[in-house]
């Protein structure tokens, strides 16, 4: 395995690892009792959101933001 193909298994890992995360602070939480499943989609969804905004900013900070300037 190249590389790549170790930073991608690597990349792959922590947003499973995050999502699996977040999945228990929705399942420990919560005063009530919150099925693992419906923790399970609240933390993948959450991470599908986490992933999305990390990577506009990534692009914004790299593209067009001016913060080396000043």
């Amino acid at each position: 395995m190249g590389v790549v193909g170790m930073g991608a298994v690597l990349y792959v890992l922590g947003i499973v690892g995050l999502a699996l995360m977040v999945t228990a602070v929705y399942v420990v939480l919560p005063v009530g009792q919150v099925a693992f499943r419906y923790a399970l989609i609240g933390g993948v969804a959450a991470t599908l959101c986490w992933e999305v905004v990390r990577h506009a900013l990534v692009w914004y900070f790299a593209r067009l933001s001016m913060v080396n300037l000043v």
